[in-house]
């Protein structure tokens, strides 16, 4: 068993977000992109979006309730698809205007917001203590 199966769901969410921020802002300086350091900020960028993608997905999983879970899952990745299509396009344009990691860069800044979130939640107490389903306890 995994360490990280042992956490609390969602635990490794604004970790997996700072790694990403952090390759992100590393983008700006790959002067090479067959360098190695180019290989192992996608590298690390790659694991990191796998990484929130998964504690995201578990964290629903364990807090939806029975009669809405399959939906709550079609409606979360439908978003996902949605907001990278928008984002493709806007990250075009700002990739035509400003440089080619202009795009990274908002998603750095992004990703700390959501960090910054996710520290101060957890400082105040309520990271993924929301209403208790009891949906999902009913037998």
């Amino acid at each position: 068993m995994l360490v990280i199966d042992k956490l609390k769901p969602g635990f490794c969410i604004g970790p997996g977000f700072t790694l990403r921020a952090l390759c992100c802002f590393t983008m700006p300086y790959i002067a090479d992109p067959r360098s190695w350091l180019s290989c192992g900020t996608i590298g690390f960028l790659l694991f990191s979006s796998a990484l929130i993608a998964q504690n995201m997905q578990s964290t629903l999983i364990k807090h939806a309730p029975e009669s809405v879970r399959g939906s709550s899952l079609v409606m979360q990745q439908c978003s996902m698809s949605i907001g990278y299509l928008v984002y493709n396009g806007f990250a075009g344009r700002m990739f035509d205007l400003f440089g080619p990691s202009t795009p990274f860069v908002i998603i750095g800044f992004l990703d700390l917001i959501i960090v910054l979130y996710t520290v101060v939640s957890h400082m105040l107490g309520h990271l993924f203590n929301g209403p208790e389903f009891t949906d999902s306890k009913k037998k």
